[in-house]
């Protein structure tokens, strides 16, 4: 569709601008062009036809509506007990995730593992976002700790958002929940509950 909108040809340089609606104009400069000639037909403008220089080109830009919401799951190789400072490690996670921009609605942790319930967006590949998580995060405590590694796999599981008021929950008090269990009968229940297929062999490493 073509807007009947006059604009001077002697100053206004061809240019683009992206207004608050969310369509974006572009607006050019036609100094040839004749000041009697009109944009469009009575139809198109709705029945007025407005001389101008400059006809707008518009062009409507598509917007994604997406609320992706994870659980991940991520431990030490084999399960050893190599974070010393939970707390710090998990406020450490939060800020990668924040320099990558990754929102980190909930993160909680112990000893051997750390869980977090983030959102992600449409364009970004899990694995890519646990990467980067982990590949930060183990340069810092390896500085402290050359025995540090994380394991080579994950767990991540989607949310329903109705259900994160109760994932959030868990996940900030994982030191309670694992005064009686263990991360590996966690672990191992988390896929099993979410009908994922593992190897046992190959989880830990």
């Amino acid at each position: 569709m073509v807007l009947g909108v006059r604009v001077s040809a002697r100053t206004w340089p061809t240019r683009m601008r992206q207004p608050r609606s969310g369509v974006l104009c572009t607006v050019e400069d036609d100094r040839n062009r004749s000041e009697n000639r009109h944009i469009g037909n009575a139809d198109e403008a709705g029945k007025v036809g407005t001389p101008s220089h400059a006809p707008f080109t518009v062009t409507l830009m598509p917007r994604t509506y997406a609320k992706n919401l994870v659980h991940c799951v991520y431990g030490t190789k084999n399960c050893v007990n190599l974070i010393r400072e939970p707390q710090r490690v998990l406020n450490m996670t939060r800020e990668i995730a924040r320099n990558i921009s990754i929102d980190i609605i909930a993160i909680g942790g112990v000893d051997n593992h750390i869980h977090l319930l983030m959102t992600l967006p449409p364009a970004r590949a899990m694995a890519n976002v646990v990467r980067d998580l982990k590949a930060n995060s183990s340069q810092i405590l390896r500085r402290e700790n050359r025995m540090f590694r994380w394991q080579d796999g994950y767990a991540a599981i989607s949310v329903s958002p109705s259900a994160v008021r109760n994932v959030v929950r868990y996940i900030e008090h994982q030191a309670k929940h694992h005064h009686a269990r263990s991360f590996q009968d966690e672990y191992i229940a988390m896929l099993e509950r979410a009908g994922i297929a593992y190897d046992a062999r190959y989880v830990w490493e």
